[in-house]
């Protein structure tokens, strides 16, 4: 009876399911708030510990205590909504974003449209794509309505292939870096803040979403 009993024991350890992405966001804010920092880095993902040092995730943490534990307190409330989301890179610089719904991944975004402009992200994604493959052509539709009649594919080519190629070849290198960063939206704008105090700006106009600044 006893090993039976043990058996049982062993299998339901076995079948348990790991921690959700709601349990282990609860676990880490519960880590920061004791101070157990070196758990709570622990549960940083390889990549992030690989950029970010121990030491220099400590010091974040100390030096914004307010603010840190104000968002740790968020992630402990009972939860509301958990969106899985995955990616799945297929080529250079191309990367696809899955959703999991009603227990299945779904494509977020159609693979086949290369420079589709239906939310923001998906902007900035074609916008990069069509520079990086020098679709001057495709590069015209991010432009704003204001600026659309002064600006042609033979311009765009004449200005990012003459003087200020380095710049916009930076610039890309740049946006790339920071492609997945967040992006807020209000109405028809929204902005992505990134890397070095730079700034994309998009606008929607008639149900696209266009690039107004890219920095």
């Amino acid at each position: 009876m006893r090993a039976a009993a043990a058996l049982l024991i062993v299998c339901a350890c076995a079948s348990a399911p790991p921690p959700g992405p709601r349990d282990t966001a609860a676990a880490y804010a519960e880590a920061v708030r004791r101070g157990d920092y070196d758990h709570a880095y622990e549960m940083m993902s390889s990549e992030y510990r690989r950029k970010t040092s121990r030491d220099d995730f400590v010091r974040f943490l100390k030096d914004n205590d307010a603010d840190v534990r104000a968002a740790a307190e968020r992630l402990r409330l009972p939860p509301r909504e958990v969106e899985l989301r995955a990616h799945v890179e297929y080529g250079p610089g191309d990367r696809l974003p899955l959703v999991y719904e009603a227990g299945q991944w779904h494509l977020a975004e159609d693979p086949l449209d290369l420079f589709g402009q239906r939310t923001p992200r998906e902007a900035l994604r074609s916008f990069v794509r069509a520079i990086e493959r020098k679709r001057w052509d495709v590069l015209v539709r991010f432009v704003p309505k204001r600026w659309r009649e002064l600006t042609t594919a033979d311009k765009l080519r004449e200005q990012w292939e003459g003087p200020q190629r380095e710049e916009i070849e930076k610039l890309v290198r740049n946006l790339r870096a920071h492609m997945e960063d967040p992006i807020s939206e209000e109405g028809d704008e929204a902005r992505m803040p990134y890397g070095g105090g730079y700034a994309v700006k998009f606008v929607r106009e008639e149900g696209l979403w266009r690039i107004q600044d890219p920095d």
